[in-house]
């Protein structure tokens, strides 16, 4: 019989699998518009420019939060943090760059899905990076 702790950290650890996928997604995307590769996102999407004063930092802020999803997989409370700046950082930097709002929906609905779920656990984190225990079944 699985503990409630045993079923948060099984969770804890399926969203950051799902946002390390999400995260290198964007990473292959940003790394293909500065590459000059046409995708699907390079007009449609609002982040879309040829601009590397724009794209880099993107960049960079998503390798951010995907080395902070990392952190959290090994319990660290940082990891939380600095995965709230990153993404903060990448729904606002496109307003601070263009001065007019970029952000869709979609991505405001979604960031705000994975801040929640790790806020939620955010318990199970802790400072000094020790994961909990969990119990086998035996």
């Amino acid at each position: 019989m699985q503990t409630n702790a045993t079923v948060r950290v099984i969770f804890h650890r399926a969203v950051c699998i799902a946002a390390i996928f999400l995260g290198l997604f964007w990473v292959l995307v940003y790394l293909h518009e500065i590459a000059g590769v046409e995708n699907i996102f390079s007009s449609s999407h609002p982040h879309a420019s040829s601009d590397m004063l724009f794209l880099l930092p993107m960049l960079l802020f998503s390798i951010l939060s995907v080395a902070a999803v990392l952190l959290m997989w090994n319990f660290s409370k940082k990891g939380f943090y600095l995965y709230f700046a990153s993404l903060f950082l990448l729904l606002n930097y496109p307003l601070l760059f263009r001065m007019q709002l970029q952000s869709d929906l979609n991505e405001l609905f979604f960031v705000s899905v994975f801040l929640v779920i790790f806020g939620i656990n955010l318990g199970i984190l802790s400072p000094k990076k020790k994961a909990p225990e969990i119990q086998q079944a035996g």
